[in-house]
């Protein structure tokens, strides 16, 4: 059976008993109540889009409207991204809807207590939920391709442009998260992680906490995933300044990158780590060379081009700028574009500088 298949058993053995088949003398009838509840799906469907649409648009109370539509209906993850979006905005209902989110399945924490839960799925004080359900090697096969292949996306184009695919991709594989299958268990989690690189990557953190969350709960024993989902996560806080959660996710990821014993995993968070500690990373034209995603490329040449204009070199900024803003033409990247406003931001202040200068000079 194949994961279509399945897909479609799932929601056939949660229907509600009033639309299960019936005899034929009544068949009109159950045609009619089935072309109410695709009605009904499509319009669940279209608040969800557009509660997705005013989150993008920095409405929040607009799309915690919409949410709440969705969540009602139990559609997707609407229920986690209401109840992020209610604690960002201060409301105590928050918390009921962080409630029924674990009860639909999800590992869901606020803020402050992310780390906490990092560090019990390192030490195995939590455990994934165990589920019955079957899927052949051959559909988590089709699973992991497809994060591949979403993870292509999001390298070349950004998180915003293809968090929402992401999204369609974990709701899809919610029948099937805790399953006795480590390897299906694994594949799902990564594609939770890429849930929450995309979250953080079109700005959206509170989100994207809640996704990594629930990778760390899925991935189990797999430690090079976790060490995966852990240096995900804590580049997120380092991006965001708080470096001290950042080191410790850092720190957290480097025993699962040892007890993996990947060589380039324990190079790669070694390295975080020290820009946790506040020492900044080396970045050269060699990185610039061996850098072939559009988003790395961005964010490298506009750190070489901050560099250059804090060494005074402002003509060599400028060329490194424009570079980066001819690479990232298509690309749709929140974290980009917090670079590239950084070093805008230091441009004008060296301009500031300089025309401070000239004034007192004349």
């Amino acid at each position: 059976m194949n994961l279509d298949d399945l897909l479609h058993d799932a929601a056939v053995a949660i229907r509600e008993p009033d639309t299960t088949f019936v005899p034929l003398r009544t068949n009109a009838e159950t045609l009619r109540k089935l072309d109410d509840d695709v009605e009904l799906m499509g319009a669940l469907e279209r608040a969800y889009r557009a509660a997705e649409q005013a989150e993008r648009l920095g409405r929040p109370i607009d799309a915690a409207t919409y949410f709440r539509v969705a969540a009602d209906q139990n559609i997707g993850d609407a229920a986690v991204r209401l109840a992020t979006l209610l604690s960002e905005l201060g409301e105590a209902e928050a918390d009921e809807w962080f409630a029924v989110a674990e009860q639909e399945g999800f590992t869901t924490f606020p803020r402050e207590r992310f780390l906490q839960h990092a560090a019990a799925v390192t030490v195995g004080i939590t455990k994934p939920l165990r589920n019955r359900a079957h899927v052949s090697p051959a559909e988590v096969s089709r699973i992991e391709a497809a994060t591949r292949a979403l993870r292509t996306l999001d390298r070349q184009y950004g998180g915003i442009a293809c968090h929402a695919a992401v999204l369609d991709h974990v709701r899809a594989l919610d029948p099937f998260r805790g399953t006795r299958n480590d390897r299906l268990n694994a594949a799902i989690a990564d594609a939770y992680d890429l849930a929450g690189w995309t979250a953080f990557d079109a700005g959206q953190p509170a989100a994207a906490h809640t996704y990594f969350a629930t990778a760390m709960s899925l991935a189990g024993e797999n430690t090079a995933l976790m060490a995966d989902i852990m240096s995900h996560a804590g580049r997120m806080y380092l991006h965001h300044d708080e470096r001290d959660t950042a080191l410790q996710l850092f720190q957290l990821g480097q025993l699962h990158a040892r007890n993996s014993g990947s060589a380039a995993a324990i190079a790669k968070l070694t390295a975080l780590e020290k820009q946790a500690r506040g020492c900044p990373p080396e970045i050269d034209l060699t990185a610039l060379r061996q850098q072939k995603r559009v988003r790395g490329q961005t964010i490298v040449l506009t750190a070489l081009a901050r560099n250059r204009l804090a060494d005074g070199d402002s003509r060599a900024a400028a060329e490194l700028a424009e570079r980066a803003l001819d690479v990232s033409a298509r690309l749709r990247s929140q974290r980009a574009n917090d670079h590239l406003r950084a070093l805008g931001e230091e441009a004008e202040e060296l301009a500031d500088r300089i025309a401070a200068r000239l004034a007192c000079a004349t």
